[in-house]
């Protein structure tokens, strides 16, 4: 049987100041085919060229 590939989310942050950039963009990265694609575009936040995990509260 062969085993499920696993996939990781990545988020990544881009400068929108004076491009087409869209700001945040989420990835999925499929280890087993070395493959990387956009999952998500948005967040029209200006320059969020960083971003930090947030911890759930409750």
């Amino acid at each position: 049987m062969e085993r499920a590939r696993a996939k990781r989310r990545l988020f990544v942050g881009t400068y929108t100041e004076g491009t087409a950039s869209e700001g945040i963009y989420v990835l999925a990265f499929d280890e087993g085919g070395r493959r990387l694609h956009i999952v998500n575009v948005g967040t029209h936040a200006p320059n969020p060229s960083y971003l930090v995990r947030a911890q759930p509260t409750g």
